[in-house]
């Protein structure tokens, strides 16, 4: 592959950034994923914490998604997904390290420890994205609502499969979650697609009985029998975008 001195400066690259020529990352194999989207687009996915340093000047685009929270055991809603940060016009040096830490998933309540925990924040580039937060544990009376997020876990939902375990759908792309016996938790009212952009891959949806399974590094909050998920970072060569 060949490449031109300094391809990455001022959004003008023509391929996708190779790591010990054009780039070099902390964590280990697995850890990382270089997508190239063709165009001369590319995008570069952190999925654990490390450190990212440039071998050439850069100015990127990033997105970061705060890890999910947890659903506790009992009479409660879903957990809230993790929330969505965008930076534009990222001006990176060369030979410079920057740390990324990617927040790490909540947890859901069980039989021994009814309680959830919030999930964590990620961070990139002096930029942040809060973690959702865990659903409270529930009682007979009073019974809680889904957890607040990017997207708002599912409000509990008593005459669900699963009974008191059972939430009503999570709420997706930003928006609250479904109210059932419960009110579902609040979304952050913008959207969790990748960059902001209406055409990016979707993050952050709530935890619910939507949710069938835990997604790596989509940031989703937590439902029964699903373990909230990790946030992740997303790094771009840098696009202009219409207003």
């Amino acid at each position: 592959m060949i490449q031109t001195e300094g391809i990455f400066v001022g959004g003008s690259a023509i391929s996708a950034p190779i790591i010990g020529e054009d780039f070099n990352w902390s964590g280990s194999d697995g850890t990382y994923q270089v997508l190239d989207d063709g165009g001369g687009n590319w995008r570069i996915k952190f999925l654990s914490s490390g450190t990212f340093t440039p071998l050439k000047n850069m100015v990127v685009d990033a997105f970061l998604v705060g890890g999910g929270g947890g659903k506790s055991w009992v009479f409660c809603g879903g957990g809230g997904s993790g929330y969505t940060t965008t930076v534009r016009s990222v001006v990176l040096a060369a030979n410079t390290s920057y740390p990324i830490v990617v927040g790490a998933a909540g947890t859901n309540g069980n039989n021994s420890n009814l309680t959830s925990t919030n999930g964590g924040t990620t961070s990139a580039f002096s930029a942040v994205a809060a973690g959702g937060k865990g659903s409270n544990r529930g009682y007979t009376s009073p019974k809680e609502p889904g957890a607040d997020g990017g997207s708002g876990g599912g409000g509990l939902n008593t005459s669900g499969v699963h009974g008191n375990y059972s939430t009503a759908a999570g709420g997706t792309d930003g928006g609250d979650g479904t109210t059932a016996t419960t009110a579902g938790g609040k979304g952050q009212g913008t959207t969790t697609r990748e960059f902001g952009e209406a055409d990016g891959d979707l993050y952050a949806s709530g935890g619910g009985d939507n949710l069938t399974a835990t997604v790596p590094n989509s940031g989703n909050g937590g439902a029964y029998n699903v373990e909230p998920a990790d946030g992740i970072v997303v790094i771009r060569q840098h696009k202009e975008v219409a207003a």
